[in-house]
């Protein structure tokens, strides 16, 4: 039954190819284009797939990718449409409270010396930490903490982050945080690190205390710690994961900006891939701004407000803290800005852009090796004809489920008409060039008679 279907897709497409033919021929060819990308394909398939990176958006000039074009080895374009990213929600993320237990400095030296105590009790299993060595006789109970274990028994997920809970002080601390983990408190790995801090500025109050953690399944962890002040204690330790799979996965590009006159630091680029997050890098140390971000949309011919909020870069010693990206909703625009409200930098602002690539499917026909084709200004004026004639994602949908797809990569990009066609020459209207014609005409030929009115009127007095 498959192949019988299969052979439909393939009649279908025997039937539609005269049409296609006859829409290629108003198409434009290869040499066109401002550039190329040749198309590096593995097994034989009925069609392939390929994410755009962002050069291909970098090489157009329209957004929607729509002056792009497939063609075979021997010039002829062939069906090809532009999958935009699913839209699809962001994975929960989940919060656990954890236990904490403190090691106290009577521990032994080596920490790989702690042993488990499992006592049970009509609550269920408890956890104790017992090691192999007593404080001396006479000497003073310890006060301070040498490690935390956090006990992750219960869990069925990997944690991927950590964050730390501490009492609440008026000092201003930087300091770093190591993590280990176990499954039996003898043999430990490392698992994550990171800076922890705690910041007032001003008005500003901020609290650094997330640590991300590498992937793996422990049953313990241990928090070691340095830089911090005397008396530092973990009061509590929340672990985070992800329920339905791990965090969608994004390209970033970093845009640097140029001041505008109202102040706010702009950023453009040529492309308008769809961005999901966005992070802003300082150049100096220790700068806190609050502001907004803010993107340019092409329909409404306005700015919308994507994210506000506090931004920051502190460094002590060798250890720094830096803001966290923000997820936002899903948005193309290719220009930014960058708003302060409150707090100042001398230095220009960079803009990270955590964005998902589009991803280009054609049809596997004529003779390979194909070529992308992209840049042409001159398809806006003449209604994007690979647009019209290849982008019907019907055809390709049926072979999606119906034939053999396989990946493939784009080579390094290379000139064809060069960058000039990304800049439209202006189309004579004759229509509208007639009618100014017609109308230069009328309004000479009214003040014409006015004239010679005017004339005769003085002539007759």
């Amino acid at each position: 039954m498959r192949r019988m279907v299969h052979i439909g897709v393939w009649a279908c497409l025997g039937l539609c190819l005269p049409l296609g033919e006859t829409l290629a021929a108003d198409v434009p060819e290869m040499g066109e284009y401002a550039y190329g990308f040749p198309v590096q394909t593995g097994q034989m398939a009925d069609y392939y797939r390929l994410k755009l990176p962002f050069i291909v958006y970098d090489s157009v000039s329209d957004p929607r990718l729509r002056d792009l074009g497939v063609y075979d080895a021997n010039g002829q374009p062939v069906p090809r449409v532009v999958e935009r990213p699913a839209r699809r929600p962001e994975p929960a993320e989940q919060r656990v409270a954890l236990r904490v237990f403190p090691l106290m400095r009577d521990a032994p030296s080596q920490p790989d010396d702690i042993r488990l105590l499992l006592q049970r009790d009509a609550n269920g299993t408890q956890l104790e930490l017992n090691t192999t060595t007593t404080a001396p006789a006479g000497d003073p109970a310890p006060t301070q903490p040498a490690y935390y274990i956090l006990d992750l028994r219960a869990l069925d997920h990997p944690l991927e982050a950590l964050e730390l809970g501490w009492e609440p002080t008026d000092k201003t601390f930087i300091g770093r945080v190591e993590v280990m983990g176990s499954k039996d408190l003898e043999a430990w790995t490392a698992v994550g690190d990171g800076a922890v801090a705690n910041l007032n500025d001003g008005e500003a109050r901020i609290s650094a205390n997330r640590v991300t953690l590498r992937s793996g399944q422990y049953k313990y962890l241990r928090i070691s710690w340095s830089g911090l002040p005397a008396g530092w204690s973990l009061r509590h330790a929340t672990g985070y994961f992800h329920q339905n799979g791990d965090e969608v996965e994004l390209e970033w590009l970093e845009l640097d900006a140029d001041r505008n006159e109202d102040g706010a630091w702009m950023f453009e680029m040529t492309g308008s891939p769809l961005v999901e997050r966005i992070e802003l890098s300082f150049p100096d140390d220790n700068v806190v701004i609050r502001g907004s971000v803010q993107a340019w949309s092409e329909p409404g011919e306005r700015w919308l407000r994507v994210h506000q909020g506090l931004f920051y870069h502190w460094r002590r010693g060798g250890d720094a803290v830096a803001s966290p990206s923000q997820a936002v909703s899903p948005l193309r625009a290719n220009r930014w800005k960058v708003v302060i409200d409150k707090g100042r930098t001398d230095t220009p602002v960079r803009l990270r852009l955590g964005w998902r690539p589009d991803r280009l499917l054609f049809v596997a026909q004529g003779q390979g090796p194909y070529t992308v084709a992209a840049g042409r200004a001159a398809d806006a004026l003449e209604g994007f004809p690979q647009e019209v004639a290849f982008g019907d994602a019907g055809i390709l949908g049926m072979l999606r489920d119906t034939g053999r797809g396989s990946d493939a990569r784009l080579g390094d990009r290379y000139p064809l008409a060069g960058s000039s066609k990304l800049v439209a020459a202006r189309r004579i209207d004759l229509a509208t060039v007639s009618l100014w014609i017609a109308l230069v005409l009328g309004v000479a030929l009214v003040g014409w008679m006015a004239l010679s009115l005017v004339r005769q009127l003085g002539q007759k007095t």
